[in-house]
């Protein structure tokens, strides 16, 4: 077999790998009145923002009307859990979608972005958008 064939046979193995290790898990959404109280107090210590927990914005959400549903998994699998927080209402929802908040080590690194999030699946390194693209954790600083 030739090199250039090695490589390409390579290079299709690794993105089969890849794309597998992308979409093999995927959220299992709880809606935020049947969420268990040791996840609720997980959220009050992840940090959402200079000013706040994820708990914290997420009571704002609820005051505005919005519905939140909750999902806890270990992406990566480092024995750490991951949390996934989805809104939809219309303080929280425009055309191109809902919010959707994903946090990883206590908020440090966190995927924000809009879409329907109902079909955003979970990856290694952040989330897989509804079209497909994968939105890596960025590293926040307050």
């Amino acid at each position: 077999m030739s090199m250039k064939k090695v490589i390409i046979l390579a290079a299709i193995v690794f993105i089969a790998s890849v794309c597998r290790a992308q979409t093999s898990k995927a959220f299992n959404w709880v809606a935020w009145e049947k969420v268990t109280p040791a996840t609720k107090t997980e959220l009050k210590k992840i940090k959402a923002d200079k000013d706040g927990t994820a708990y914290d914005n997420i009571i704002e959400t609820l005051e505005e009307r919005c519905e939140i549903e909750v999902a806890v998994l270990d992406m990566d699998g480092d024995g750490k859990m991951e949390y996934a927080v989805g809104c939809e209402g219309s303080f929280c929802c425009g055309s191109l979608g809902c919010s959707l908040n994903v946090y990883t080590d206590g908020g440090k690194r966190q995927v924000n972005l809009i879409d329907d999030w109902r079909s955003v699946k979970p990856a290694k390194d952040g989330v897989v958008s509804s079209k497909g693209k994968l939105i890596r954790f960025e590293t926040r600083r307050w």
